[in-house]
This record gives structure tokens, C-alpha cells and sequence, in this order.
């Protein structure tokens, strides 16, 4: 069957925090379970699967960009006009729905569903409520993808890692760094990862760049363990290279492979990445958890949408936006911060304010309750992992 007659939808049903705070836990599960058999009978032959609390995956057969298109119309149509039953009175239920079809070359399920959440997110921004997987623009620039390639060749140079303390605002002797990444080009000007991170995801270097940073920091942890010297890492990684099928097996074996204890890995994620990917990384941290790996969430606004993230990742660490170490901090985002932290507390994370420069704005971070600080004012970043984390002081 061509690949342009098979594709994916990914059906989540909407206002699922309101609904669970309005009728418990047990009464939305309940809900979701009856959602998903009525939507098997609406998908007849195309197999149904839920993959999280509010979300269902189709795998569609012999439908092209126009029927899956039709087909999402009337998944949407069936559970919008459905009446399903709660508290014993009636209840009609929104949902949006992302597709794709596999004409896109993708090169396993992960790369597929990854997709599907992409439009999933377009979807929920739409008037219908339906997207379909619109591919990212692949014009890059030339030369910097070329230099990418060179410094990811078997013996290739110009990329290397540099690092930032993590200090606790409370003291204490446990050495922690954000590793950042960082490339020479070949007019010999250092280059920021924004700088080039651009053209690796829209040349598909992202995964294998990733996998890059990721081996080195395990090549380091292991190396400082062997030395007497732990410490914690936290190393960034993109969905797009979570959804690989293979990667989270090659984590695994890597780990191993290195002697590295899970807890001294911490996988960063994006905040805007991880809402619209929330499926597929519900599947990883399923998988990864309990070999210790940790999890933060960067680059933290408080909304909706990030707020339920908080509950439903098991997340160890909440890494706030840089735009809370400004100084003066305006009144509203104050009370923002102040309630992210609190919030994030009362769930068990460990909150980091980072971009950190002014001592004013660490003040304020300190006194909203932040646990770990991050930035200029505590050090710049470097190649050497040196810092006294026992003596400072903030």
C-alpha cells in the first residue's frame, strides 16, 4: 500500500484537567474508557489505541491526504454529538485531532507520532479542531550544516561541551552542571548552540547531534566517578530525537556501557517542546524512570498547559524562564514566580532559576523560595568543570 494511502491521527479529548477536577479520578477514567470504545466503533478496521489520560492514536488504512482529512471530520463529529454518560446525566465531549500521512519518509514510529503531535498542537489552535502534518522548512545554511558534519565525523573536531554550575541557595557540597553545547567554525569564531542548533534540526542532524552531547556527558560522569568526583549532569535532548525508536534502548545500554547511576543524569526539556510532545514523552520517562534517569522541565511560564505538565511528567526539577531574572522583575510576573514555585514545590520538584546575572534578581529568586541558581553572577560558562560548590555562597 503506498505510503500516501496510510497515516496516523491522534485524537485527545478536551478540557481534561477541568473534567477530572469536576467529577474525580475515578469518574474520568471511567469517561475515557467508554470515549475509547465509542471511538473504536466509529474507526471500524483502522486499529484504536489510548496512549494517555485524554489521548487515542488511529493507524488508518488506505486513506490519502483527503480521506484522513474526512475521516478526522467524522471521528471529530462522532464523539462531539455522542452523549456519554457521567453521574448518571449526559455529557457531550470536545476533541481535536492532528494526522499525517507516511509520504513524509519517517523513519520509524517514533518519527510518526512525533508528527502527529505537531498537529495535534496545530489542531488545537484551529477553528475545526483538525490539522494535518505540515513538514518543517528544510532550508538550512549550507555552510554551517557543512561544518556540522565535519565536527560529527568519526574524527572530526570543532564541537565540545561547556558548563554552568547548578548552585543550592542553601549550600551543600553536590557538584551539578547544565552542559551546553558549543561549536568552533571555521572562521574561528565560537559559536552558541542557537547559533547552529537551526540548521542540525532542519538538515536531520538534530538526532545524531544530540547523541553527540549525550556520549560525551556520560564519558565525563564516568570518568569523574572513577575519580572519586560525582556529579550531576543536566544534558538537554530534543523530541525529535526521544521519538526515535532506537534511542531509548541505546540510552539504556549506554548507561550500562558506562557504569553511569541514573540519578546523576537529567534530561532538559524544553517547555515548548514538551507540551506539544507530552504523548511521546510520557512513553520515555515511562521507560527511563526507573533506571534513576531524572527530568526538568526548562524554560518554565506558567499557563494551562504547562501547569498540567507539571502533573503529569515525573518530573525532578522545574528550570524557570529567564525572563524571571530580570530585575526590577515587574508586580505580575512576581506573583507568577511566586506561585510556580509553590506549585512546583507542593508536587515534589526542586525549582532553578537561571540566566541569573544581577544580585538583586537572586535575591528576589531567594526569597520566592528558588532551591538552586544558575547563571553569570555565579559563573560563566567553561570547558573546566571547576567550582567550589562548598564554599559558595549566594
Amino acid at each position: 500500500m503506498p505510503a500516501a494511502h496510510r497515516g496516523a491521527l491522534l485524537l485527545e479529548i478536551g478540557n481534561a484537567a477541568a473534567l477530572r477536577a469536576r467529577y474525580g479520578y475515578a469518574a474520568f477514567e471511567s469517561l475515557m474508557t467508554d470515549a475509547g470504545r465509542f471511538l473504536a466503533t466509529l474507526t471500524g478496521e483502522h486499529p484504536t489505541a489510548r496512549l494517555s489520560d485524554n489521548a487515542f492514536l488511529v493507524a488508518a488504512k488506505g486513506l490519502d491526504r483527503g480521506a484522513l482529512d474526512t475521516f478526522a471530520r467524522t471521528l471529530r463529529d462522532g464523539i462531539g454529538y455522542h452523549d456519554f454518560q457521567v453521574d448518571d446525566a449526559p455529557l457531550r465531549l470536545r476533541c481535536t485531532l492532528g494526522y499525517t500521512t507516511y509520504e513524509h519518509g519517517f523513519e520509524d514510529a517514533g518519527a510518526v507520532l512525533a508528527a502527529a503531535e505537531d498537529a495535534g498542537r496545530e489542531a488545537h489552535a484551529s477553528p475545526v479542531g483538525i490539522a494535518a502534518y505540515t513538514p518543517p522548512d528544510t532550508t538550512a545554511d549550507a555552510g554551517v550544516v557543512q561544518e556540522l558534519r565535519a565536527a560529527l565525523a568519526p574524527g572530526g573536531q570543532g564541537l565540545y561541551l561547556a558548563f554552568q554550575p547548578v548552585v543550592a541557595v542553601a549550600g551543600g557540597d553536590e557538584a551539578q552542571f547544565q552542559v551546553l553545547l558549543r561549536m568552533t567554525g571555521a572562521d574561528g569564531n565560537v559559536r552558541k548552540a542557537a547559533e547552529f542548533l537551526p540548521a542540525a534540526q532542519a538538515s536531520g542532524l538534530m538526532p545524531q547531534l544530540d547523541r553527540w552531547v549525550m556520549e560525551n556527558a556520560l564519558q565525563l560522569l564516568q570518568k569523574r566517578r572513577a575519580e572519586s568526583r560525582p556529579l550531576r549532569l543536566f544534558v538537554s535532548q530534543s523530541p525529535r530525537t526521544l521519538a526515535q525508536d532506537s534511542y531509548v534502548g541505546w540510552l539504556q545500554e549506554a548507561l550500562d556501557r558506562y557504569a553511569v547511576d541514573g540519578p546523576s543524569l537529567v534530561i532538559d526539556l524544553r517547555l515548548e517542546d514538551a507540551v506539544i510532545h507530552v504523548v511521546l514523552l510520557h512513553q520515555v520517562c515511562e521507560q527511563l524512570v526507573p533506571a534513576g534517569v531524572q527530568f526538568c522541565l526548562s524554560q518554565f511560564r506558567s499557563n494551562e498547559d504547562a501547569n498540567q505538565l507539571l502533573q503529569e511528567l515525573p518530573l525532578g526539577y522545574l528550570r524557570l524562564s529567564a525572563e524571571f531574572a530580570r530585575h526590577p522583575l515587574p508586580p505580575e510576573l512576581q506573583d507568577e514566580m511566586r506561585m510556580a514555585i509553590e506549585r512546583a514545590h507542593r508536587l515534589g520538584l526542586q525549582v532553578i532559576g537561571q540566566a541569573v546575572e544581577d544580585p538583586q534578581a537572586a535575591a528576589a529568586l531567594w526569597v520566592a523560595g528558588i532551591d538552586f541558581i544558575q547563571g553569570n553572577l555565579v559563573q560563566h560558562p567553561d570547558q573546566a568543570l571547576e567550582f567550589d560548590f562548598r564554599s559558595a555562597t549566594l
